[in-house]
């Protein structure tokens, strides 16, 4: 999504890096992060919590090979089923891609997730579940 872009952009050079750091890999900036994002996940998740364990020079590189791996529209030959689940409170970036995706991969199905936020996979796991033993039986 645009938002961690401005994190790897070329034209932002070394302030992207401190950018990141100060966002993810300081527990001020990680507390501040997820207060700032309160409105896009539920209660009891945090969303920045993970990034206290991990080895942030790796992440980072994975954002900026992210960066690199090109545009959606270069999957579109793919033939194979497809299931997108979000929550209702996601971020806006995340909503508007799936409409993009459903474009590029018609056979796309995709579940909202009432009352859950950016993290499904902590904030509704039971949902979650049910809907993937329900698409791997199809």
């Amino acid at each position: 999504p645009w938002y961690f872009k401005v994190f790897v952009a070329p034209q932002m050079g070394k302030v992207g890096w401190y950018a990141y750091y100060t966002t993810f890999a300081n527990p001020f900036g990680r507390w501040m992060t997820n207060l700032s994002l309160r409105n896009r996940r539920t209660a009891e998740s945090n969303l920045t919590s993970s990034f206290a364990l991990v080895n942030h020079q790796t992440t980072y590189r994975y954002l900026q090979l992210l960066s690199q791996a090109g545009e959606a529209a270069q999957f579109a030959d793919l033939q194979l089923p497809v299931e997108i689940v979000y929550g209702e409170k996601t971020f806006s970036a995340v909503k508007n891609s799936i409409h993009q995706w459903k474009t590029i991969l018609p056979q796309v199905h995709c579940h909202q997730l009432k009352n859950t936020g950016h993290l499904p996979i902590e904030e509704a796991t039971a949902d979650l579940a049910s809907i993937i033993f329900r698409a791997n039986k199809a």
